[in-house]
């Protein structure tokens, strides 16, 4: 479905940036040469809308067996991890990154590209962990299953999709923002609605206390039960929610919450894959 776009959108994108970037520095660039980088962008952010719409759409046409196997075909958490580590590359290269699009009769910018490649990135790794073995078996949230095992392997499992969670929650965070930045408010809505089932879930959970917290990919030491680091995502998440607010009724508040948005995530292995 995605195998063969996938690698030629993140190739594109590193095409454009490039040429992009060096429009703007050179004066002598001719209007004709940026009118072919408007019109490359505007066809690109169609297809990726395209896609976008399809995996909007994709959940409630299949049914969990379906996701499954697709998410094996496509491979989801992989190739979600690589669009978007791509993505936070290239927005340190793009210098009109964090600021507010323009009109929307305007043409579309390689900013506004980038944000909506963010979110089709985050509705890959959405995907992969709903699909996976871990979702099939109970809604999200860290009840602890009730499955077999020894105690420690209860609590590693714990950890693990603890870590999993918050790198969703993240993720969703900063996607949503992106789209907000962009003007693209109904996306960002779609986004968001999808980041209040991670919300809940760590809001729930209140972190993983006594003991490391895969966070990332990554084993980190965390202090007490997370609970700063917890609180602070869910800060995150309910300013945007007023900023999703202020953007819908056309005014914004975009400068109250700032935060980092070249968070790149590590790539899935083995041992932090669910089912």
């Amino acid at each position: 479905m995605f195998s063969e776009f996938l690698p030629s959108l993140s190739s594109r994108l590193a095409s454009l940036s490039s040429s992009t970037h060096a429009s703007t520095k050179v004066a002598t660039t001719t209007s004709a040469a940026r009118q072919k980088d408007t019109d490359q962008i505007t066809a690109l952010t169609s297809e990726v809308r395209s896609h976008i719409n399809t995996l909007l759409a994709f959940a409630s046409k299949y049914s969990n067996a379906a996701l499954a196997a697709a998410r094996r075909e496509e491979n989801w958490d992989k190739r979600g991890t690589e669009l978007w580590n791509l993505c936070a590359r290239l927005n340190r290269t793009d210098s009109n990154g964090l600021e507010r699009a323009p009109a929307s009769s305007s043409p579309p910018s390689f900013s506004s590209l980038l944000a909506l490649a963010r979110l089709l990135a985050f509705l890959f790794l959405d995907y992969g962990f709903k699909s996976s073995g871990h979702s099939r078996r109970r809604k999200i949230g860290i009840d602890g299953g009730g499955g077999a095992g020894t105690q420690a392997q209860a609590q590693a499992q714990k950890s693990s999709e603890f870590g999993r969670i918050v790198r969703l929650l993240k993720v969703a965070n900063k996607a949503a923002r992106a789209c907000l930045v962009q003007r693209h408010v109904e996306l960002a809505s779609k986004v968001l609605e999808r980041a209040a089932e991670y919300e809940d879930a760590v809001a729930k959970t209140g972190g993983v206390s006594e003991g490391q917290v895969r966070d990332d990919e990554r084993n980190v030491e965390r202090d007490g039960d997370n609970s700063k680091m917890v609180s602070g995502l869910r800060a995150d998440y309910l300013g945007l929610r007023i900023m999703l607010v202020c953007s819908a009724l056309g005014g914004t508040c975009l400068g109250l919450f700032e935060f980092d948005t070249d968070y790149e995530i590590g790539v899935e292995t083995s041992e932090t894959r669910y089912g």
